[in-house]
């Protein structure tokens, strides 16, 4: 197994879900 490929696509998932996270938690505060 590739694990350099593995670490790298586990960070950039993480990284994607806290961003979408950001976005949503924006959206929810203008939406009050």
């Amino acid at each position: 197994m590739d694990w350099i490929a593995l670490i790298t696509a586990a960070l950039g998932t993480i990284t994607a879900g806290l961003e979408l996270a950001r976005v949503v938690r924006r959206e929810r505060r203008d939406d009050e």
